[in-house]
């Protein structure tokens, strides 16, 4: 269950987010403490540096997981993603967003932390050259980590959103009418990050994975 979807705003404090995170998922894990509790970071689900140095006081039964989300435009404009050589590029991303959410899930011994990418995505219906470098970018590293992950958005319009009547979602994965895949090869470049790449019925016991990040695509080798 999650908490909160994508805290900001200039009330949002590291205060505030402790105080509430945990009352509400101490409220949760007393009414179902079988039920995962899903607390997502400040600033647009992007931040959670400020656990390094004092991690959260509970884990309400280990059921915690830590969500962020990642857009082409997260943590600066999208055109970066355009200003380098992508190999380049790519590295400084991944460290900067380690570095400010997803450390938590590669901490040593009691201090790990699951973490549950809640939104990533690009617009589907004209693919820029900075989305595609993004997604190149996180569907390698996902793929290498086995994140869990959920892509924004499925759904393909609105009957009303944003004071707008029939609005087109052009982040969808369906078309305007639901009847169809928005684009089909991007759909296709995340069939890597959707396989359990890690653990006993992983492919990886019978294959090594060559993933190439210039087109998130993959050869295997026996």
């Amino acid at each position: 269950m999650g908490l909160r979807n994508e805290l900001r705003g200039e009330r949002q404090s590291e205060a505030t987010w402790r105080k509430y995170v945990t009352l509400a998922g101490n409220a949760i894990h007393v009414a179902n403490p079988n039920v995962l509790i899903f607390a997502g970071g400040i600033s647009y689900a992007s931040v959670l540096s400020f656990l390094k140095k004092k991690p959260l006081s509970t884990t309400f039964g280990n059921k915690l997981v830590y969500e962020s989300h990642w857009y082409p435009f997260t943590a600066g404009p999208e055109k970066v993603w355009t200003e380098k050589p992508l190999n380049q590029l790519c590295r400084a991303k991944i460290d900067g967003y380690v570095n400010t959410t997803a450390f938590s899930f590669t901490a040593g011994g009691s201090a790990a932390v699951p973490l549950f990418v809640g939104e990533v995505g690009i617009p589907g219906t004209e693919v820029k050259k900075s989305s595609d470098n993004f997604l190149s970018c996180f569907a390698t590293w996902a793929a290498e980590n086995d994140l869990d992950w959920a892509w924004w958005g499925l759904q393909g319009g609105y009957y009303f959103r944003d004071n707008r009547t029939g609005m087109d979602e052009y982040f969808g994965a369906l078309s305007y009418f639901w009847d169809r895949p928005r684009n089909p090869f991007l759909l296709n470049r995340l069939r890597l990050m959707q396989l359990k790449n890690q653990g006993r019925e992983s492919p990886s016991l019978i294959y090594s994975f060559i993933f190439i990040i210039f087109c998130s695509m993959t050869t295997l080798r026996t």
